[in-house]
């Protein structure tokens, strides 16, 4: 799933490799009466080196665009459900922001990322 909205809140560090967030994404405005819809909010547990990435890189209200997958665990008879970080999606043009790439395998770099723009 791709998302792409804004960190809300502070990430949650875990452990070293283990981080939970919150984005905020847009659902656009309503065509027919010009206004802002409701967000919508998508919990996010980053791994490994999309941990650490977002933790070195990424604070509240940073814009993000990730690409995610949906989970759900149960644990006695509590249901856990979120978003698992597979790959964090950078713009090309903030490439020197970021150092090189050999620095970020999990970082996928492009030169221009319309809006309405879909990994699949």
């Amino acid at each position: 799933m791709y998302f792409k909205g804004k960190i809300y809140g502070e990430l949650k560090t875990k452990s070293k490799d283990v981080v939970s967030f919150t984005i905020k994404i847009s659902n656009g405005k309503d065509p027919e009466t010009g206004e802002w819809r409701k967000s919508t909010f998508a919990n996010c547990t980053a791994f490994g080196l999309n941990a650490q990435t977002l933790v070195s890189k990424y604070k509240e209200k940073d814009d993000i665009q990730l690409i995610c997958k949906f989970y759900t665990k149960q644990l006695g008879l509590e249901i856990y459900k979120g978003f698992t970080v597979l790959e964090i999606i950078e713009n090309f043009q903030n490439k020197e922001n970021y150092g090189s790439d050999s620095d970020n395998k999990n970082v996928l770099k492009f030169e221009k990322l319309e809006d309405d723009y879909l990994p699949f």
